[in-house]
Parts: structure tokens; C-alpha cells; sequence
């Protein structure tokens, strides 16, 4: 005796076949869905992990800063300072520039560290772009790529520091000068 499937036209036949497909494959995906849940449990458990241990040396390290940071506005220098810290892309003809800078300045008037961003095309000098922070909010991948300029920004403020004070020294003769002279032509100099 013939059942009803034998009897459809054989077009049809396949759908059972296709039925049987579709059971399996949403089988495998629901397989494939539980492993990629356990597989992400995995990662967001190790990404938990590795950013507790991210944030905890960048506290230490923006700690250490801010000590030398401390330090430096101790001295009361009242200069900026700042040095190339790294490109972070350029053209190959030189034109354009996307860099970062570590400086010593002064930012919402507290001096310290600052980290700037750059873009320069001297193509056009006006389309620059920047943006500065003070180093403790600057991205974690700029502060740690600017932090081993630190050596070479306090070598540039001692240098900026010394013609900084050649440069007063000249504005202190100047003032004399002037000073004495309106002492020696004012009206108590007059005789």
C-alpha cells in the first residue's frame, strides 16, 4: 500500500527533507548559540579582569606624574616648556602630521603636565587641528605613549628656563636705565 507522501509529485518529497534541514540546522545554531555564550562569559570575565588591571597601573602610573608633576610647581617656574613626544601618522612628502606633544603649561589656571594632540597640514597652517589635556585626562594611550618624554620636557625647561632669565636680565638693565633716567630728567632732577 502506497502512503500519501509516495503519492505527492516528487517536488514536494523534498520538503520533508528541507523540514529535516531546517530542525537540524536551528539544532546547530542553538549549539552554536550556547558556545558563543560560554565563549563570551570567557571574554567579558577576562576583559573584567584585564581592565581592573588597566585602571590599577594607570592610577599608579598618573600617580608617579602627578609627584613629578608636584615637584615642578614647587619650583614656582611660572614658563612653558614643551617637547615632540611622538607622530602618531604622517605623509610621506611631509606635509601632514598627527602628533603628540608632552608639554609643562598652564591649563584652567593650575600649571602641569598637558598631553596635545595635533594635526598640521602646511598645505594649509589654518586647518590645524589640536586639543589638549592636563596629562591625568588625556587618553591612557596617550599618556603612556608621552610619559618617557618626561626626561627630555624637564631637560627643555631648564633650557627654557635659563633663556628666560637671560631674557630679564636684559628687560632689568633696560628698566634701570629708563628708571634713571626719569629720576636724573624729572622735575626733583631739574636743577
Amino acid at each position: 500500500m502506497m502512503s500519501n507522501a509516495d503519492s505527492l509529485p516528487s517536488p514536494l518529497k523534498p520538503l520533508r527533507v528541507s523540514n529535516a534541514v531546517t530542525t537540524a540546522r536551528t539544532a546547530a545554531e542553538q549549539v552554536v548559540s550556547s558556545l558563543s555564550s560560554v565563549a563570551m562569559i570567557e571574554h567579558l570575565s577576562r576583559l573584567s579582569t584585564a581592565a581592573q588591571t588597566l585602571n590599577e597601573l594607570s592610577d599608579q602610573l598618573t600617580k608617579e606624574v602627578t609627584d613629578i608633576e608636584t615637584a615642578l610647581n614647587r619650583l614656582n617656574l611660572g614658563i612653558w616648556a614643551y617637547v615632540n613626544a611622538v607622530t602618531l601618522d604622517s605623509s610621506d612628502d611631509g606635509t601632514y602630521t598627527h602628533g603628540l606633544q608632552l608639554i609643562y603649561g598652564k591649563s584652567s589656571g593650575k600649571w602641569g603636565f598637558l598631553v596635545d594632540e595635533f594635526r598640521e597640514d602646511v598645505r594649509n597652517p589654518d586647518q590645524g587641528e589640536r586639543e589638549t589635556w592636563p596629562f591625568k585626562d588625556a587618553p591612557r594611550e596617550f599618556r603612556i605613549k608621552v610619559v618617557d618624554k618626561i626626561p627630555a620636557l624637564l631637560e627643555a625647561l631648564v633650557k627654557r628656563s635659563s633663556e628666560v632669565a637671560s631674557e630679564i636680565t636684559k628687560k632689568v638693565r633696560f628698566a634701570q636705565e629708563l628708571a634713571l633716567t626719569v629720576n636724573l630728567n624729572g622735575p626733583s632732577g631739574k636743577k
